[in-house]
Order: C-alpha cells, then structure tokens, then sequence
C-alpha cells in the first residue's frame, strides 16, 4: 500500500497553490496524520493478513514518518528507510536558504528550531516512552512485539545531514522490541541516493522482512 499524505496531490488544501505546506501548523498536521493513517492501515493488513510478515517504509520524510508510525504500531514490523532525517530539516541544510528571512529574524529562528526538536523522530520517542512508563505494562502490546530495523543513509548528504540520519538509527535501535538493526552508509547524497540506488533499496526491504520473518 502507498499512503498518499495529506496536502500532496488529490489532498491538497483548497488554499494551496502548489506542493508547498502552507505553514508550519500544517506541516504538523500533515505529519499527525500521516502517522495515525498508517497505523490504522497496519492494523488492516494485520487483521486481513494475520501471520504474513508487514513492514513500513519511506525515503526522506517518508522514511522519518515511517519510523514515527513504527514506533506507534502494536505489531511485528520490517523497518527499511532511505535517507530519513530526526526532524525538519528547514534549518540544517541547504533548504534553509529557501525559507523567508521574515520568518527567521527576530528571535524566531531559535523558536522555529525548537518546534522542529518537538516534531523529531527523538522527541517523539521520548514521549512515547514517558507515557508508556506512566501506563500499566498490559496496556501497551508493542512491549511484546518485534522490530527489525534497516536505515540507509547518504555520506554526503546536504539535505539529511549525517548527524540525523544517525540520530534517528540511535533513537530506532534502542525502541522496544527491536531485535535487529543494521545502519548502511552509501556514497553520494540525497538525491543521488534515490536515484542510483533504487534496486539496492528495494534489496534492503526484503532483507528487512526476511530478518522479521526468522526471528
């Protein structure tokens, strides 16, 4: 199944005149609900599929959303991503030059970084954990499912810096359940990345899934 988000293409907003997210409250509503869309497709496929191995994944934002979704999702996953980012990568990497220098002046650079922490694969983690701490441990079936994680990443990247590319392998690797990970750095950037190596990514995917389905 290929989610189509929330603001792109047939779901665009009637305000929107291009691809663009109209705001940074969008941008956080498009995420919202891409992640709560997937989990509820997971859990279809789950129920119209029981015992077939299921996974997630995404390239770039894609790839941070599905480790979002992953995080949420109460069953066995595949997790192989391309190239994903912590958080918004607006301000730490050359897309920062595409955004309004009225947006960034003021102080309002340091509080835009902050919503963009807010919105990382890390914080969202974090609070995941604070909350299932605070639950009783019956109340959250992902304690007992498994996670197996593949991340591939660019070694010169200057959209994901690899600073969060690793950040969201650090943070993924140590989610509950996870029972295998695997981290691949290839050569070239972004872009380059989702072009050369389409065949070698889908080789991951099925890595991802065959490792699931030994475990």
């Amino acid at each position: 199944m290929l989610l189509m988000a929330p603001y792109y293409k047939y779901r665009r907003s009637r305000r929107q005149t291009s691809f663009e997210i109209p705001s940074i409250q969008d941008l956080g509503q498009q995420s919202n609900a891409i992640v709560t869309e997937a989990v509820a497709l997971l859990k279809w496929a789950r129920s119209k599929c029981p015992g077939t191995p299921l996974g997630v994944t995404g390239v770039s934002y894609g790839g941070s959303m599905s480790c979002l979704a992953a995080l949420l999702a109460p069953m066995d996953l595949a997790v192989s991503v391309l190239v994903p980012a912590d958080r918004p990568v607006f301000l730490d990497s050359v897309l920062k030059s595409a955004v309004s220098t009225e947006v960034l002046r003021d102080g309002r650079e340091k509080k835009l970084k902050q919503i963009f922490d807010s919105m990382s694969v890390a914080g969202f983690y974090e609070r995941l954990e604070e909350h299932r701490q605070s639950s009783r441990p019956s109340s959250s079936a992902s304690a007992q499912r498994k996670l197996v994680l593949v991340e591939m990443m660019g070694s010169n990247d200057n959209i994901v810096p690899s600073w969060s590319a690793h950040a969201v392998y650090k943070t993924m690797s140590k989610a509950r359940g996870v029972i295998e990970s695997e981290l691949h750095e290839w050569p070239g950037g972004h872009a380059s990345n989702i072009a050369f190596h389409a065949s070698s990514y889908v080789d991951k995917i099925a890595r991802s899934i065959k490792l699931l389905s030994k475990a």
